[in-house]
């Protein structure tokens, strides 16, 4: 794709990017196979978001016990504060420095994963032809009428065309 008319066109073929791709015209009337791929990141956002979503479960179960531990503690040692006490205290702070910087890294991979949604995208200025086929991550359509000047973006529940938005995406 690029930003010069009449010379993004794709016709047959395969073609694969990574955020987004620009075309005047994808497929055409004749049918011939045509194949657009946008890769992403939304695997590997997903995946790394699963595994924080996990370790903060994790982390959230280890201090509930810890707490419960030092409640016991102190409900039988009320006015002493011994080695133990001290130890189960510090542990303790540490998990929760630990779970707020899981939790931190928890929003940067949501808005990572957010802006992967607002990039992902093939724009077509013109025409995108009958029997394109589109995969936007983890998502494949294959079009099953023409569509005028518009993009193609990935949403949860599928490709989804928006009439007229015809603007590459800036990253934020």
């Amino acid at each position: 794709g690029g930003e010069n008319s009449g010379k993004s066109n794709c016709i047959g073929g395969r073609v694969e990017a990574y955020d987004y791709m620009k075309f005047d015209q994808l497929g055409a009337d004749s049918g011939i196979q045509t194949q657009v791929i946008l890769h992403g990141r939304f695997h590997e956002l997903r995946q790394a978001l699963r595994q924080c979503s996990q370790e903060i479960q994790v982390k959230d179960t280890v201090m509930s016990d810890l707490e419960k531990v030092r409640e016991k503690h102190l409900f039988k040692n009320p006015k002493v504060e011994d080695e133990l006490g001290k130890r189960i205290s510090g542990t303790l702070d540490a998990a929760k420095l630990e779970m707020m910087s899981l939790l931190r890294l928890q929003k940067q991979l949501e808005a990572q994963l957010q802006e992967q949604f607002n990039l992902a995208r093939i724009i077509v200025t013109q025409q995108a032809h009958l029997g394109v086929e589109i995969s936007i991550g983890d998502k494949t359509v294959k079009l099953s009428k023409p569509y005028g000047a518009g993009s193609f973006v990935y949403t949860l529940d599928g490709i989804q065309f928006r009439p007229g938005e015809t603007k590459i995406p800036r990253k934020k």
